[in-house]
């Protein structure tokens, strides 16, 4: 039977169920205590890192990284920087000035070097008392005796330029050059082997077909074994009603002769029409003369190792002609240039409705063909088929073209360098200020494609070639400028290509200079003092 506790039995009770709980509240208590003791203890073992204006976004080698925080050195401070771990150099503690409280933190220096990785993103981690953080990432970029070449470079004489000579293009690998007399109408070549300078060609290989009225470009083949030139021609018994042009090809090992293409066209006005000036496009050897397309005037001349050689039509089209013979407009400039005046690629072409010449606007748009795009071409790449133009707006950049596809697959803004910057000569391309695009008022130096890179002069605006002293334009001259450099354009890096700055030797680069070709050891070759001299890097 359940009965009730009395009273005088409750009142015994109750005091040990009070007791009872308040051991366990102390109990647990305690052990929270001890808890918590134990998560702080880990709290304060745990690095800390304080970021602050002095923590960069770029260092180069040999620069100091300052790390601060509460890192506790003593619990075994260990710090790796991309692919290395670092070493620590002077540790110190810092106390905070006008803290009430004591307030101090951890000073840890750390030397970049090479072995930490060039590049964007390299990873900072510091580990304390087997706890990591991570610190943000750094970009590493290259000091000035980091290079591709292990030696430093300068420029050394390598031949005159004949007197009224035109150095023609050619990127061959020998270091040969090939000049063009007009007065003479001949073609000499420099052997740089032998320092010798032949002709091997002149208007005695016409034999008597033709001769040349007016030359207006030649180039040689990578391989040196043709020479290419467009030129108005004058045949003998030709008619007074006409003029002629041809694109010839030359070789150079057997002395043969071919006309690629022979295009003839009316000087009475109203005969100068649409239909006389066209084919624009089409293949120079097919067997119905009517179809073969009409080249008029070629100023510039690039043959591509595929046999095949591209024209810049005075700035305002982009033809190719392939190695079957196929003939074909790519690009039409349509907005590149004033179009006023007559039309210097193409004879002036007379509309009969108008009773007038074509414009050059109306040449663009209506007439000719060329997938048109609002600027020009600076230089070429045959081997990655890609076209880089020199945009020379307010916000200068330059542009990378895929010719294949006829798209613009870049825009790359042209970092300069500007006072009180630190320049950046093996860096991110983002970061590298050297100036993408020349645009200097004494040269207009553009980079050599090679192997899908730009290899050329940079940071030359900012430290004027013919200046030998290394502490001048404001300590620029201690970085080691100017500096040939690679541009990887696809990997967005750039490298400098031999320590140190290049040694001019009293030679200087002017608005009629440009760069040739690279030799098969490396060595890059350039017209200099305004076209008078060709020279060559050399090792110092």
């Amino acid at each position: 039977m359940y009965t009730t506790a009395s009273i005088k039995e409750q009142a015994h009770i109750f005091p040990k169920i009070i007791i009872g709980i308040l051991s366990n509240f102390l109990i647990i208590t305690l052990f929270s205590c001890s808890d918590a003791d134990n998560f702080y203890g880990e709290l304060e073992k745990q690095p800390e890192l304080l970021v602050d204006n002095d923590y960069k976004a770029v260092y180069a080698i040999g620069d100091t990284l300052v790390i601060k925080g509460r890192l506790n050195p003593g619990n075994d401070l260990r710090i790796r920087i991309g692919g290395a771990e670092a070493r620590p150099g002077n540790i110190r503690k810092y106390q905070v000035p006008h803290d009430n409280y004591g307030l101090e933190y951890d000073l840890v220096d750390i030397v970049i070097t090479e072995e930490m990785g060039l590049g964007e993103d390299r990873p900072v981690t510091i580990t304390s008392a087997g706890i990591s953080i991570e610190a943000p990432a750094i970009e590493i970029v290259g000091d000035a005796l980091t290079a591709i070449l292990d030696k430093q470079l300068q420029l050394v004489k390598v031949t005159d330029i004949p007197a009224g000579a035109t150095v023609l293009h050619y990127r061959g690998n020998d270091g040969n050059a090939y000049f063009w007399h007009n007065g003479e109408k001949k073609l000499t070549r420099f052997v740089r082997e032998t320092g010798q300078t032949a002709e091997v060609f002149n208007e005695s290989h016409l034999e008597g077909n033709f001769s040349i009225s007016e030359f207006y470009s030649g180039s040689i083949s990578p391989d040196g074994t043709y020479f290419y030139f467009s030129a108005k021609v004058a045949e003998p018994g030709q008619s007074r009603t006409v003029e002629q042009w041809r694109l010839v090809r030359f070789n150079l090992q057997a002395n043969g002769l071919e006309t690629l293409n022979r295009t003839e066209y009316d000087l009475r006005v109203n005969r100068r029409t649409i239909e006389a000036a066209a084919p624009f496009e089409g293949n120079v050897h097919d067997t119905d003369p009517a179809k073969r397309p009409k080249i008029f005037q070629a100023t510039q001349i690039i043959p591509d190792e595929e046999g095949g050689v591209y024209f810049d039509l005075m700035g305002h089209f982009l033809a190719y002609l392939d190695a079957e013979g196929n003939y074909t407009y790519l690009f039409n400039f349509n907005s590149a240039h004033n179009h006023t005046g007559k039309e210097p690629f193409v004879p002036n072409i007379y509309n009969p409705d108008t009773r007038n010449y074509y414009t050059v606007s109306q040449v663009h748009q209506y007439l000719l063909p060329g997938t048109k795009i609002g600027y020009g071409i600076s230089y070429i790449d045959t081997k990655q088929k890609k076209m880089y133009t020199n945009n020379l707006s307010w916000y200068t950049s330059l542009f990378v073209t895929d010719i294949s596809t006829r798209i613009q697959i870049g825009d790359y803004a042209n970092n300069f360098l500007t006072y009180g910057d630190i320049p950046y000569a093996t860096s991110s391309l983002k970061r590298f200020n050297g100036g993408l695009v020349p645009v200097s008022n004494n040269t207009r130096l553009n980079p050599l494609p090679v192997g899908g890179k730009l290899l050329g002069l940079y940071f030359i605006d900012q430290a004027p070639s013919g200046n030998e002293n290394p502490n001048s334009l404001a300590g620029y001259g201690l970085y080691e400028l100017p500096a040939l450099c690679e541009v990887d354009i696809e990997n967005e890096y750039v490298r400098r290509y031999a320590p140190k700055r290049l040694i001019f030797n009293g030679f200087d680069f002017g608005m009629e200079d440009q760069s040739l070709s690279i030799d098969s050891d490396g060595m890059l070759y350039f017209t200099a003092n305004n076209g008078t001299v060709i020279v060559k890097t050399e090792y110092k």
